[in-house]
């Protein structure tokens, strides 16, 4: 059989970063936005959440989701419904936190102050959002350059893990007082 090198994101960091962050801010509950499991292209993102939740002492919950807007939408409003639910999100995607904060808005819930939201990618608009979007940064081009060296070389056969650098911004606060607190507000709109 022949070797398969892989150019891939620092998984482990990529949800390490946002996890700790959150652990120092004081959040205890926090859900993981993931595609269907059948859908689902970084497994390895989420078996990492689940240990450091354990490790954190943090609830951790995995909110499944096909990933569109309206489906993200619908699974963060059921999740937010819930009696003590999480006061953090950690997605997938930029595009993915778009619909959570859509969804946290139409419930009356504050992105940030009410629910803290951290996205991937760092795509260019996310620091646009309101509150802007704290994600994770992944150096695209030097995966890109890491890729075309290896299509290009023949006899490589190591493994590409690119470094993730957490970017903070607003859409991550320490939580509110109490969780209770936190549902009643959503509750009494």
């Amino acid at each position: 059989i022949d070797a398969v090198c892989r150019v891939m994101p620092d998984n482990r960091r990529a949800v390490e970063l946002p996890m700790r962050r959150l652990a120092e801010l004081g959040h205890r509950s926090v859900a993981f936005l993931a595609a269907p499991r059948s859908l689902m292209a970084d497994p390895d993102r989420l078996r990492h959440f689940r240990r450091l939740a354990r490790e954190l002492g943090m609830t951790g919950s995995t909110m499944y989701s096909p990933l569109t807007i309206p489906d993200v939408m619908k699974a963060t409003c059921a999740l937010l419904s819930q009696p003590d639910s999480p006061t953090a999100i950690v997605t997938n995607s930029d595009f993915t936190a778009l619909a959570i904060y859509k969804a946290a808005r139409e419930m009356g819930v504050a992105i940030g102050s009410g629910l803290s939201v951290v996205g991937h990618d760092d795509l260019p608009t996310s620091e646009f959002l309101d509150p802007p979007l704290a994600t994770l940064r992944i150096d695209s081009r030097a995966m890109g350059r890491e890729l075309m060296r290896r299509l290009l070389d023949p006899t490589a056969v190591d493994d590409y893990v690119a470094p993730v650098e957490l970017i903070v911004r607003p859409s991550i606060q320490a939580p509110a007082q109490s969780n209770s607190l936190h549902v009643h507000r959503r509750v009494t709109r």
